[in-house]
């Protein structure tokens, strides 16, 4: 059965008090809706509407189904209309991991707005991102990948801060610069540790940076999540 035709036809027979100008209203056959409300009252168990009379009259059942009735209409309408919105609009899922800048993605959304595409933001970790990409539920994202395979490289951590005097300058950091120093004074801070976020724990990265820290001379507790 399809209940939302059936309700319609209940509704409608229901607010035009008979069955011939309810079928006009829905544009269907006058027999085809009084099957519909037949079918109907069978399936609720009972009578929607009294027949002995001229006009026909809604029942106490009809009147105490009748408003769930049209909140189940009225919901089928507004989705009916959210998804032409969203095939208009050419709504796009993208997945990105949870520390972006939100400057960041609102020029984003802002520039996919101006191209017509409504992005939806998704904070994601990355395994649920590239499992995203390959179902198709998300059409874009943000994924870590070897450099060889990568599309952008982008700077990461301490290796993209500005310089201590406040100038935009850019400056590598190294990871012996992170290693402790021998004879070191009282006065003298210890390196920071080097602090991996979600992002960064992924095996390919994880086994890379193990070997350059190694290399580095930088302790392996000198490296631990953020």
């Amino acid at each position: 059965m399809d209940l939302l035709a059936h309700l319609e036809a209940y509704v409608a027979t229901a607010e035009e008090a008979g069955f011939s100008r309810a079928a006009d209203r829905l544009g269907i056959a006058q027999p085809l809706l009084s099957r519909r409300v037949k079918t109907l009252e069978e399936y609720f168990g009972g009578p929607l509407f009294d027949r002995s009379r001229r006009q026909i009259e809604t029942t106490e059942l009809g009147v105490l189904l009748l408003p769930y009735a049209r909140d189940v209409l009225d919901r089928a309408q507004r989705l009916r209309q959210v998804a032409r919105s969203a095939r208009r609009s050419r709504v796009r899922a993208v997945g990105v991991p949870a520390d972006c800048a939100p400057a960041a993605l609102a020029r984003a959304l802002r520039a996919g707005t101006e191209h017509g595409v409504t992005l939806g933001i998704r904070e994601l970790p990355p395994p649920e991102r590239e499992s995203g990409l390959a179902d198709g539920s998300l059409g874009y994202a943000l994924v870590r990948t070897a450099p060889e395979q990568a599309a952008f490289q982008v700077p990461l951590g301490l290796a993209s801060a500005p310089v201590p005097d406040g100038t935009a300058t850019r400056r590598t950091l190294h990871l012996e610069e992170l290693r402790p120093r021998r004879g070191r004074g009282a006065g003298r801070a210890a390196p920071p540790p080097l602090l991996l976020l979600t992002e960064d724990q992924v095996p390919y990265f994880e086994d890379r940076l193990a070997r350059a820290a190694a290399r580095a001379g930088l302790p392996e507790e000198r490296i631990r999540p953020a």
